[in-house]
């Protein structure tokens, strides 16, 4: 998974994703619920609108155990309902995220 993020205030942010083998594209809009100096915690609103096209609920949290301030570990569960096929699918991703610039 490759993610694009435009942080728009401390609370919030926009991430534009690319998931999956066959690259499908995802947006979101996420809500930083707790947002300390070595970790988040959000939830958000997002779709995806190429081989799946569906509305999810992400619920994450990311921490740096690094003495870089800008990697992460990245864990986080959505909740997808697929409006083709009306499935409701559940989805985990854990990684490492970086952040270039400053944090």
């Amino acid at each position: 998974m490759l993610f694009v993020t435009m942080d728009c205030t401390s609370t919030t942010r926009w991430e534009f994703r690319l998931f999956g083998e066959d690259i499908s594209p995802e947006i979101a809009m996420l809500y930083n619920l707790d947002n300390a100096e070595s970790y988040d915690i959000y939830l958000g609103l997002g779709g995806s609108f190429y081989s799946l096209n569906s509305v999810m609920l992400p619920v994450g949290f990311r921490f740096t155990p690094f003495s870089n301030d800008n990697a992460f570990i990245h864990i986080e569960e959505d909740v997808s309902y697929d409006l083709d096929d009306e499935s409701i699918y559940l989805r985990s991703t854990i990684g490492i995220r970086y952040l270039f610039g400053d944090r």
